[in-house]
């Protein structure tokens, strides 16, 4: 999806037909679309560039899920998960949180320290009737603070064991579109991205 949406900036999509291939033990998912795209109103900047990495490459149901994020030059992230249902999941700022800021030549730890003394943890959960799923963390990074506002609700993935006291973060529900549109408000040289994918199992 990502792939997608940055290689040609759509705004809008509907998929007509999906088609599944394996071939030595690895699905191949093929995905016929018509999309609405738009126009680009500027060169990208090869210098910006922003980059996350997880704690762990493959997960638990229930694991703890860390971000490490850095980035070229000082700047603004907002992190988002990208599930295999091909919903969106704006995961930080929360609606709560002042706009995330990266500093050149630090490490921005999610969830923050903060988050963590008052006991909030982002631990993975499966989508009902999976027993296991690949996902996405993509983190978009804009020179200037730009806040992204989804207008989904908060989306809760019902009990999720976890040890006592701790709090499940909740993220609110975007799509693609509502990423897209905002994007495409932004010159291509005000912001750039990164995707990671990783593995949940039972």
């Amino acid at each position: 999806m990502a792939s997608e949406l940055f290689g040609g900036q759509f705004v809008e999509e509907e998929i007509i037909n999906w088609t599944f291939d394996e071939a030595e033990s690895i699905l191949f998912c093929r995905a016929a679309l018509r999309a609405k795209v738009a126009r680009k109103k500027s060169r990208s900047d090869t210098s910006f560039g922003v980059s996350v990495s997880l704690n762990k490459d493959s997960f638990s149901e229930g694991d703890e899920m860390t971000l490490s994020i850095t980035a070229t030059r000082n700047c603004s992230v907002i992190v988002f998960n990208i599930l295999s249902d091909r919903s969106i999941l704006m995961l930080f700022p929360t609606q709560e949180e002042a706009p995330l800021t990266v500093h050149t030549g630090q490490v921005l730890s999610l969830p923050t320290e903060a988050d963590r003394q008052q006991g909030k943890h982002l631990r993975l959960g499966l989508l009902s009737g999976k027993t296991e799923d690949v996902e996405g963390i993509l983190v978009i990074a804009t020179k200037e603070a730009n806040p992204f506002l989804p207008a989904g609700q908060l989306r809760d993935f019902g009990d999720i064991s976890t040890p006592g006291g701790e709090m499940i973060l909740l993220p609110y529900e975007t799509t693609l579109e509502e990423i897209g549109h905002w994007l495409v408000s932004m010159p291509l040289d005000q912001w750039t991205f990164d995707v990671k994918q990783y593995e949940i199992r039972k």
